[in-house]
């Protein structure tokens, strides 16, 4: 394999970081956090209901106060499954940022636009630590929740599976090398 199998100069890519993109990286991303609360609000739900039915055939202050209990606790599941991820969405730095990453050899620039300012920062390939990807994203995870999105539409000078055949094997090659002191 030469050297230029893997090479990622001059390859860009700038993506937007709407409400619809970062929205659809949350519901990427946390699949099964998603699923476990709408079981769980299903579950609340139901028992909120029989509660409720039951209240109705027989009233006790027991059947109203279990009531009230699971009622709450399915509105706090509710909102945790939908208007706290909103809330972290417009809160990001990255709300409305023009994202634009420049790969080389040995880094990835990255500049971050939004109507406040701009910020250049540099990121070394060891710091990605998987990539994953959907229909319209390439996602490159930092850490467990947190990722660059690079919309694969916004890819220049290079076609997606290129892309994605080239960054592994540079993100493989950087991560395996050995330091001999």
């Amino acid at each position: 394999m030469e050297n230029n199998d893997f090479s990622l100069e001059n390859v860009k890519c700038t993506t937007n970081y709407t409400e619809k993109l970062m929205k659809s990286y949350n519901r990427f991303t946390d699949k099964s956090s998603r699923i476990l609360s709408i079981i769980m609000c299903a579950i609340f739900m139901a028992a909120a209901t029989s509660l409720l039915v039951s209240m109705f055939i027989m009233f006790d202050k027991q059947s109203l106060a279990l009531f009230i209990i699971f009622l709450v606790i399915t509105a706090i599941s509710v909102a945790n499954l939908t208007v706290i991820p909103n809330i972290q969405i417009k809160r990001s730095p990255y709300y409305n940022a023009e994202i634009t990453y420049e790969f080389h050899d040995d880094e990835i620039i990255v500049i971050a636009k939004n109507n406040i300012e701009t910020v250049k920062s540099h990121l070394g390939y060891t710091e990605i630590k998987y990539i994953k990807e959907n229909d319209g994203c390439f996602y490159l995870y930092l850490g467990k929740s947190q990722a660059f999105i690079l919309e694969k539409a916004n890819l220049e000078n290079i076609t997606p599976e290129e892309f994605e055949r080239k960054l592994r094997i540079r993100i493989k090659r950087v991560n395996t090398i050995e330091i001999n002191l």
